[in-house]
């Protein structure tokens, strides 16, 4: 080989060289969690620390992304000390209301030119993290649909029938005749039995096949699926002890003939029908180990932490959306629209050439 062809090879393998190295040094890391806001799982909170600050006329965006699609999350500034506090929440602009555990399993942090925040991300992605696939399955579950076809999740449903449970011990609270009481207290023990005991098996189920699905694969992250699924099925222990409690009272009540004593037993006040499905519902105000199905549904958005550090966004960890995703529909009207008007653009365009009398 001559020596051009050797000097032109030199240059041109240390170009491809040094454009493969960032324009500075990656560093840093931390979380992002989901919270409740204005609905399920609708905000997202990314804590870091020792981040290095964009380039000179760069900065940093935040994206969720599933299979199909990538939203931004907002402009993600890095303060004096290299730390980043961020919160998308129904005060921020780019604020969709969706369920973002339901929507999404991956974020990433991109460099983007200084301004506007892009449609659509760069390739540059400085920071990244995903749910594994495998453990996001059973925790949407829990969070955003259970098997039973509900699209607001195992946790939720179970909410709603502790409510069923206490608007029918309130109501017996509130009458004055024992058949009456009677009746409202058959409703307690019927709606724990027929679903709130069921209904929180499934959450145990879901929590422990979240945690059992990692797969042993190095690259999958399953860190705060271990750290929290032991914390949802402490919860539900409890959820379904409080509700056996208050169907165990119902129980007694509905055997004594006395109003009074009847009530005694129904509640308000501690160790009542009422106070046992409370606490089932929101936790024990005493006890912050005791959160009820509130603590159930905030140890499972634990469980969906990401954690975030200096790498790049292996897209094949990417997942669809939870069925019944309700931005899927909109989706499938715009191109359904789309596919009429050029239909009709077609048959009007045909038309016109015939109408002419020139050749179609």
């Amino acid at each position: 080989m001559s020596m051009v062809k050797t000097s032109v090879l030199v240059v041109f393998v240390a170009l491809l060289t040094l454009s493969a190295i960032p324009a500075f040094a990656q560093s840093g890391s931390g979380t992002a969690i989901v919270s409740d806001d204005k609905g399920s799982s609708d905000a997202i909170t990314i804590t870091m620390t020792g981040v290095t600050a964009p380039a000179s006329g760069k900065q940093f965006v935040g994206w969720l992304a599933s299979e199909y699609r990538k939203v931004s999350i907002g402009i993600i500034s890095v303060d004096s000390n290299g730390a980043v506090s961020h919160t998308h929440n129904s005060s921020s602009s780019l604020y969709s209301g969706l369920n973002l555990i339901r929507n999404y399993n991956a974020l990433m942090i991109t460099e983007e030119n200084e301004g506007a925040i892009p449609s659509s991300p760069s390739t540059s992605i400085i920071y990244s993290a995903v749910i594994p696939k495998a453990s996001i399955a059973h925790i949407r579950k829990l969070l955003s649909g259970s098997t039973t076809g509900s699209t607001t999740g195992i946790l939720a449903d179970l909410k709603t029938e502790l409510q069923v449970a206490s608007d029918a011990a309130t109501a017996a609270s509130n009458a004055t005749t024992a058949s009456v009481i009677d009746d409202y207290l058959k409703q307690v023990i019927d709606a724990v039995e027929g679903s709130v005991l069921s209904t929180a098996a499934s959450a145990t189920a879901s929590a422990t096949a979240a945690n059992a699905a990692d797969t042993g694969d190095s690259t999958d992250n399953y860190t705060s699926v271990a750290a929290n699924y032991a914390t949802v099925n402490t919860e539900i222990s409890n959820v379904t002890s409080w509700a056996t409690s208050a169907r165990d009272l119902a129980v007694s009540a509905r055997a004594k003939s006395d109003v009074a004593l009847k009530k005694g037993l129904i509640g308000p006040g501690g160790g009542t029908i009422i106070a046992f499905l409370a606490a089932g519902s929101s936790g024990v105000s005493t006890d912050a180990s005791a959160g009820g199905v509130d603590g159930a549904v905030v140890a499972a958005q634990n469980m969906a932490t990401y954690n975030i550090t200096a790498v790049t966004l292996d897209e094949s960890k990417l997942t669809a959306p939870a069925a019944g995703d309700n931005a899927v529909p909109v989706l499938v009207s715009l191109m359904l629209g789309l596919a009429l008007m050029s239909i009709a653009v077609g048959s009007f365009i045909v038309y016109r050439r015939k109408d002419v009398g020139l050749p179609a």
